[in-house]
């Protein structure tokens, strides 16, 4: 018994190291990606531009949520800038890295090559998606914590008015701001599963974005068609 209990708990040991090789392996493949580095860079410098363009508009924004609060409050600065990067910033960086994780291999062809590892495929797909994952959560948190650490140097650290007029603490509204970034984290996961209108996956969810520009075109994969205007009614 002993003996049996000692081989499969070297059978778990190998079982884990080559699920960690295949992870390992993964996120150094992701991070050698010239794209990947650009990405991180531009999570770190666009969010200070973004708040030192917001700060100096003479005119606040006063058809988005906070957008009129921008230069009482550090902290509405973010909450704007949070509307803008969940609908366009954050599943493009998705896209553009962890999004193309699955739909690179087949790209290049290396499938034959990958999957000769001393791994299995459900490993290998678990390693993968572990990998698209750790990139989206990165990407969050780095915008997040740029974008209001800049907000808070370059506005101020004062009490934030909330949508129905209250005035929300500093330390709260500290709190509620990070509560509402992390909250972008379950749609950026969810994007990364897009399927299209026959339930297959898509290549690259990067291909999405072609919809807003040549809804038309034949790289889009889910089949999304915009319709177009409805004709005038004739005159009787």
């Amino acid at each position: 018994m002993t003996a049996s209990r000692q081989s499969t708990g070297a059978a778990s040991a190998r079982h884990s190291a080559s699920f960690r090789d295949a992870l390992g392996w993964e996120l150094r493949k992701l991070v050698a990606l010239s794209r990947t580095r650009w990405a991180l860079a531009c999570c770190v410098i666009v969010p200070v531009i973004a708040v030192v363009a917001v700060k100096g508009q003479q005119r606040p924004p006063k058809d988005s949520l906070f957008g009129r609060h921008i230069h009482d409050s550090g902290y509405a600065v973010p909450l704007l800038i949070l509307g803008f990067a969940a609908q366009w910033a954050f599943p493009l960086l998705t896209a553009l890295v962890a999004g193309d994780i699955f739909a690179s291999e087949d790209h290049l062809g290396t499938w034959k090559t990958v999957l000769t590892r001393s791994v299995s495929r459900a490993q290998l797909f678990w390693a993968k998606t572990l990998t698209a994952v750790l990139f989206a959560v990165t990407v969050t948190a780095l915008i997040a914590a740029v974008t209001i650490g800049a907000s808070v140097l370059f506005v101020g650290r004062q009490d934030l008015r909330g949508l129905s007029g209250q005035i929300i603490p500093s330390g709260t509204a500290l709190r509620l701001v990070i509560a509402s970034w992390g909250t972008a984290l379950a749609p950026m996961l969810g994007f990364m599963t897009i399927t299209d209108t026959k339930g297959n996956d898509v290549p690259n969810p990067v291909f999405e974005f072609d919809v807003c520009f040549d809804p038309h075109s034949s790289n889009t994969p889910t089949g999304v068609v915009i319709p177009p205007p409805a004709a005038p009614p004739a005159a009787k």
